[in-house]
């Protein structure tokens, strides 16, 4: 069995590795997409990009392309080059844990379900952070990455770059397969943090930051509407 960490990654070669290699070092093999122009990095499969595509679009190539190779591959933790792995718990100890919880969830298929970590507080206002409602950094098997959206992968491929982490966690908790570790952390070390907004954000964040180019607006609109409608097209395929 093998858990990758999948994510597009814009950062400077250096500390996108500085991100990979943590990763690695606790059991997780790694993908990411990058621009051409950005350089290679460490990670044990890269792919190369013209343009950046979304969040979205990303994470399901990159998962639709490592269950091609990787028949092992049973799960998929993503996020993005600034999120790091819990430092006392190795990939496949979460892996094993995960595949027991979902063996009892409503489709009893172990690898059908979405694992959200939120030890990281960052945010933290009257007991909620913002990881309670987005699955920003989720464990998603194999399964579930196969069989969500008609087979288009586990991502509604609409949003650019914001919501669908917020449409997964709502697809999941509606399908019952959703769960909340708080005893895990993946730490979100956002170059906001602890405070900052676009304007303060490096020249390789601002597409992806600047409120004109982020399509934030559009993407907003899109979620309120697809939740209104209960989340159409996300139905899986046949699990019977």
């Amino acid at each position: 069995m093998s858990v990758w960490f999948v994510i597009p990654s814009k950062r400077p070669v250096p500390e996108a590795n500085a991100c990979l290699d943590a990763w690695r070092q606790m059991g997780y093999k790694t993908a990411v997409a990058r621009e051409d122009n950005d350089g290679f990095t460490s990670a044990d499969a890269q792919h190369s990009v013209s343009e950046y595509q979304g969040w979205a679009r990303s994470v399901n190539m990159l998962i639709q392309a490592n269950m091609a190779w990787d028949p092992s591959a049973q799960w998929f933790v993503t996020g993005g080059d600034d999120y790091f792995p819990d430092p006392n718990r190795r990939a496949d100890e979460i892996a094993a844990e995960c595949e027991e919880h979902f063996l009892t969830a409503p489709f009893h298929l172990p690898t059908f379900g979405v694992m959200q970590p939120t030890g990281d507080r960052w945010g933290e206002k009257n007991g909620e952070a913002t990881i309670d409602r987005i699955a920003g950094s989720p464990w998603m098997g194999r399964e579930f990455c196969r069989r969500m959206y008609h087979g288009a992968g586990p991502l509604y491929n609409g949003y650019y770059h914001n919501f669908a982490d917020e449409e997964l966690q709502c697809v999941a908790l509606q399908l019952g397969v959703f769960w909340q570790r708080r005893d895990l952390t993946q730490e979100h070390r956002h170059w906001a943090r602890p405070r900052g907004d676009w304007r303060d954000a490096p020249a390789w964040a601002h597409k992806i930051n600047n409120p004109a180019q982020s399509d934030w607006d559009r993407s907003k609109a899109l979620f309120a509407r697809r939740k209104a409608a209960g989340f159409p097209g996300h139905e899986p395929l046949d699990v019977s």
